[in-house]
């Protein structure tokens, strides 16, 4: 299955230039002709202010126009109904300067009210940014109409990571009629503004999981680098993205031809053959650069979807309630999503061939008990990760490679998953026992069930025979994977997609019966929930006081609290804990807070075997998740093996 097709279904719907809305120069020249003065005093006034953040600005015609076009939709906050675009995995922490943009809109509705779009501020604004720091000037086609909602999941399904390589960018920006000109022009829009060590830990000291920096990275620069973002750093902390980080130029592409590009997505540009000739020439050819980023920004700029539309009073909210349609970005996957009718999955499948199969997992896992409580919680939550991904197949344990951005540093599982070295663990006594009979798949699957039961849960039969995957998709991780921002509606429309009914959903999500979780995850609910700059008023007071002593603004949003108060047993208290309001994830307490799933949530509070026998059956109907594809009994979890010449 190719990596790239997951965004095909919502690339169908977007047209390039004037299909949609008659985009042209001049468009407010007749109803608002301040409109362009007004936005450019707004960005004199923002880089006087901090200089920082008009390359945030800048960002935001990224962010917005490929994500469903170029229509606002970025800038809605959260509702009740709706998961917007600002706390998507690509945005949160990373996107700021949302108040320019009400700054502009504000002054905007005192001369014009009712008249220019949020979408063309977003565009205004994005030039500005460049002329006022050093670059080009040109002239913007305006006319769009402000989108009526936005989507969470469309942005996470679109956006690349700055993890992602030059052969997956090139492949992104042609679905969107950008050439590999047009992305190395545009890339250069990180020739102002800065980039957060969260970016860039990777390839510092786990370069495609070597444990060993990128060797792309120049000596010198990586040792700058490394006293900027040492291993024990906050990861909010940021570094500049080329050396002249205010100045709108081409330094940015002689820093990627002296091995010093910050980010992976940026360095790659330089190592990939396809893109290396456009960043040599860039670097000695600064007009050739101003006028591939203009001509690269206005067929952006023209990236429309066909829908309805409105003028935005305020750009954070529409002005009227509008349904939010389901995503068609996991239509494609899901039709080739069966549930048990691939492979011969069955109970005892390795009685005859590795009878002590079971046991070895056990014992292995009982050694990561005694070692490490924590990591049985981890190993857990393995299955869900692989399974949810093109099926139970082990494709979420294997490595980089240079041809395969695998699924380990998805955006759901970097800093997240851990304990891979006890699958390793029990692969190899595996291994020894029965060579080549047991597949990493089969072990993700045992070793759950051992972490439920050896934590006091319930104990059952699982179902083995699985073929491990020949390949890995961090593509397809992030565009399936939920977020712990998730609501309930969220949730339960995508776990129906995998035959998964609302009573499973809220019974699998008792596996946060033991764990931790980091501060990451929570930030928004104890500090800005729905983008009010206030706390989660699900969020139980004695509860979230205990919350903001664990996580302060200023904490290394890399610490730890417990998912429930019996964090080290597989018991009901969590669902007890959601009925007081201490949820510690946004997508845990909002089980509680819907009606559709509260009455599970209750259920499971009083009745613990009702929980068990509940989770028992969501786990094997997880488990039964497959894709119809190659596979092998790996030797190695982390490879694939290697090819019979």
């Amino acid at each position: 299955m190719s990596p790239f097709f997951l965004p095909l279904l919502l690339l169908l719907h977007i047209i390039t230039g004037a299909a949609a809305v008659q985009l042209r120069p001049g468009y407010y020249s007749g109803t608002c002709p301040e409109a362009e003065t007004i936005v450019r005093d707004v960005m004199k006034k923002a880089f006087a202010r901090e200089p920082r953040s008009l390359a945030s600005v800048m960002r935001f015609q990224f962010h917005d126009c490929f994500v469903n076009g170029c229509d606002a939709s970025m800038l809605l906050d959260d509702t009740p109904t709706m998961l917007g675009e600002k706390l998507s995995l690509s945005n949160i922490n990373s996107l700021r300067s949302y108040e320019v943009v009400d700054e502009v809109k504000e002054a905007l509705e005192k001369v014009c009210p009712g008249v220019v779009s949020c979408a063309d501020i977003i565009i205004m604004a994005s030039r500005d940014a460049v002329a006022l720091t050093g670059g080009p000037d040109w002239q913007v086609k305006l006319g769009r109409l402000d989108s009526l909602t936005a989507s969470q999941e469309a942005s996470d399904n679109v956006m690349p990571s700055p993890r992602a390589n030059a052969t997956f960018l090139i492949d992104l920006f042609a679905k969107f009629n950008l050439s590999v000109k047009d992305l190395v022009a545009l890339s250069g829009s990180h020739s102002i503004g800065q980039g957060r060590c969260f970016s860039i830990m990777f390839r510092l000291y786990n370069q495609s999981s070597t444990g060993r920096p990128d060797p792309a990275l120049e000596p010198m620069y990586r040792e700058k680098l490394n006293k900027l973002c040492p291993l024990n750093v906050d990861q909010n902390v940021t570094g500049d993205l080329d050396a002249t980080p205010i100045i709108f130029d081409n330094q940015y592409f002689k820093d990627l031809a002296s091995g010093r590009g910050f980010l992976n997505s940026d360095q790659t540009l330089f190592t990939f053959p396809e893109t290396r000739g456009f960043v040599k020439q860039f670097s000695i050819d600064q007009e050739e650069f101003f006028k591939a980023f203009v001509e690269g920004m206005i067929k952006m700029g023209d990236l429309q979807v066909q829908q309805p539309g409105e003028i935005r009073k305020n750009c954070r909210v529409a002005n009227r309630l509008s349904p939010n349609p389901m995503s068609p970005l996991l239509i494609i996957f899901l039709l080739h999503i069966t549930t048990g009718a691939t492979a011969d999955l069955r109970t005892g499948y390795y009685s005859g061939v590795c009878p002590k199969a079971e046991s070895i997992v056990r014992d292995v896992m009982k050694k990561a008990l005694i070692r490490e409580p924590r990591s049985l919680a981890s190993v857990l939550r393995l299955q869900f990760h692989d399974c949810f991904v093109n099926g139970c197949d082990a494709s979420l344990l294997l490595d980089d490679t240079p041809t395969m951005l695998g699924e380990k540093l998805a955006l759901a599982n970097i800093n997240s998953l851990r304990s891979y070295e006890v699958v390793d663990e029990a692969k190899e006594a595996l291994e020894e026992a029965c060579p080549g009979v047991v597949s990493c798949a089969d072990i993700i699957i045992m070793a759950s069930r051992d972490a439920v039961a050896l934590t006091g849960g319930p104990d059952w039969e699982v179902k083995l025979g699985r073929l491990d995957s020949l390949t890995a998709s961090q593509e397809a991780s992030d565009n399936v994977m939920p977020s712990p921002r998730s609501n309930a509606t969220f949730l339960i429309d995508l776990f129906s997609k995998f035959n998964l009914c609302a009573k499973d959903m809220v019974a699998l999500s008792g596996s946060h019966s033991i764990g931790k979780a980091r501060c990451f995850s929570i930030m928004f609910r104890l500090y800005n929930q729905s983008s009010t700059g206030k706390p989660d008023p699900a969020i139980e007071p004695k509860f979230r006081d205990e919350l903001d002593k664990l996580c302060p603004l200023n904490v290394d949003q890399n610490v730890t609290g417990d998912l429930d108060a019996t964090s080290v047993l597989f018991d009901n208290q969590y669902f007890k804990d959601l009925v007081s309001g201490r949820g510690f994830l946004n997508s845990d307490q909002t089980l509680f807070t819907f009606p559709q799933t509260r009455e599970f949530v209750n259920q499971f509070s009083i009745d613990q075997e009702g929980f068990f026998k509940a989770f028992v059956e969501g786990m094997l109907k997880m488990g039964d998740l497959q894709v119809q594809q190659p596979g092998e009994i790996r030797k190695n979890c982390r490879v694939v093996n290697p090819k019979n010449n």
